[in-house]
């Protein structure tokens, strides 16, 4: 775990010579999440940063990123597999059910992940809803409209999965699988542009 780390955010499109972000990286289960914490201790940490330590702590968080899309796309393969089951079929098997439901449930909640961590590194506004972050990645100019509306979908999705899975409606479900992950896909794809230049 790096604790205190502080992101420098010069060279990147978009961002002010002096936004910096003072970041805390923690890891769960494989996966980091970032968090901004105040601007007085991110001063006071960029104070005591040595250059080679900021150096460092910008690769780390683009390291981050990478890992997040390393996640998505492991999902993504994953889920492929199931592409070739009927809907039937699947809604008559509780094993293949569950274990669909939960590729699907991960591949939407990385990407979230993934976007809240693009967020925290340009230092962008905070979204007060996972939805939102797709909306603020627009803003910016990071992905198209059509996009965000999309991938909000996809956030809302989740929370169905999440929390209603009672009531799941297999027509949707199946129709995720079948034709709305192309849109995490494109959204993978913009992102790994994005961060490349």
């Amino acid at each position: 775990m790096i604790s205190g780390a502080f992101g420098a955010l010069n060279g990147i499109k978009g961002s002010s010579p002096h936004s910096q972000a003072f970041l805390d990286i923690s890891s769960s289960r494989d996966l980091y999440f970032l968090t901004m914490v105040g601007w007085k201790n991110r001063h006071k940490e960029a104070h005591s940063a040595t250059t080679a330590e900021k150096e460092t702590l910008i690769f780390t968080t683009l390291d981050v990123i990478e890992n997040k899309i390393s996640a998505v796309q492991k999902y993504l393969k994953i889920l492929e597999r199931y592409k070739q089951f009927s809907r039937k079929t699947i809604e008559k098997d509780i094993d293949l059910r569950g274990a669909l439901e939960r590729y699907l449930y991960l591949a939407v909640q990385s990407t979230i992940d993934l976007a809240e961590a693009v967020i925290s590194y340009r230092d962008f506004r905070k979204p007060s809803a996972m939805s939102e972050t797709f909306y603020i990645l627009h803003e910016e100019k990071i992905i198209s409209s059509a996009l965000a509306e999309k991938m909000a979908r996809m956030a809302g999705f989740r929370n169905i999965i999440a929390h209603d899975y009672e009531k799941l409606d297999y027509g949707i479900v199946y129709d995720v699988l079948q034709r709305s992950l192309k849109d995490v896909a494109a959204f993978l794809a913009k992102i790994s542009a994005v961060i490349k230049k």
